[in-house]
């Protein structure tokens, strides 16, 4: 999401993007189903694509939000 464009969804996208000037925040969603037990460990590995010495940051949200109306106004604190 862009702070450029505080209403505008792009859960099209096909890249995540993160940056500080200008404001780019990317959100990642997964939802598993068809486990017959319960998951023990999972891993999310994110490859930076130039250099960087602060970054990129993940951060936990709550589970309220929908790819479809995420916006920059409306995601949720981190």
């Amino acid at each position: 999401m862009e702070g450029t464009y505080p209403t505008q969804s792009f859960g099209s996208e096909s890249a995540l993007r993160a940056d500080g000037d200008p404001r780019y925040e990317s959100f990642l969603r997964f939802e598993v189903s068809g486990l017959s037990g319960p998951v023990i460990r999972a891993r999310l590995r994110l490859y930076a694509k130039d250099a960087t010495i602060n970054g990129p940051v993940v951060y936990t949200t709550d589970s309220e939000w929908q790819e479809s109306t995420l916006t920059f106004q409306s995601m949720p604190a981190v």
